[in-house]
This record gives structure tokens, C-alpha cells and sequence, in this order.
């Protein structure tokens, strides 16, 4: 098995209090820590939405996370809302994780 066949893409949108508490920085910082690339953002609907990308059991570590929270958030539920087993191809290299900005203020 290759490398790129064994990367898995996710899509969540993580629901409960999760704008202005940090909960995008912390994504992040647990991101880097598992060396998962991809993207989080906050969405209009007080909601946060992440794509990631990383092997199985670092996706699976990672989505375990994100349902636990940073210290100040209160998750209510994570939906999975895509499941790619190919990966993006490479379209994120495998170091970087981002913050993506609205016109939402930040946390």
C-alpha cells in the first residue's frame, strides 16, 4: 500500500459552543500535533467546519478530539459529513494545518 492510498480526507461540522472559545486554535494545535493538514473555520451558523487530512488512525485520534473540545468549549456533536479514503491527492501538503478567516469575528 502507498502512502497517498492510505490517507483519508474528512469533512466535520462541529456543533455546540464552539466560536469564541479558542476551539479553532486548539483544532489546530492538535492538527500539527498529529501531522494532519487541512483547514478549520467558523461558518455563519455558529458552527465550526473542518477538513482534514491524515493517515486512518491519526483522522481517527483527531476526530476523537474534536468531540472532547478545548477547555472552554461545549461540543454537542460532530458530524462526519465526507469520507474520502483516496485523500485529496496531495492538495495539502502533510505539515500544514490553517486557520481560515471570515468575515466572522474571531475567537
Amino acid at each position: 500500500m502507498t502512502l497517498l492510498s492510505s490517507i483519508t480526507t474528512i469533512h466535520l461540522k462541529v456543533y455546540g459552543k464552539v466560536q469564541g472559545v479558542s476551539y479553532r486554535y486548539w483544532v489546530k494545535e492538535n492538527a500539527i500535533k498529529l501531522g494532519i493538514s487541512g483547514w478549520v473555520k467558523n461558518k455563519d451558523d455558529k458552527t465550526v467546519e473542518i477538513i482534514a487530512n491524515g493517515t486512518q488512525a491519526h483522522i481517527d485520534s483527531f476526530i476523537e478530539s474534536c468531540n472532547i473540545g478545548s477547555e472552554n468549549s461545549e461540543v454537542q456533536k460532530v458530524d462526519i459529513l465526507l469520507i474520502d479514503k483516496v485523500g485529496h491527492g496531495g492538495s495539502f501538503p502533510l505539515s500544514d494545518f490553517q486557520i481560515l478567516y471570515d468575515n466572522l469575528s474571531d475567537d
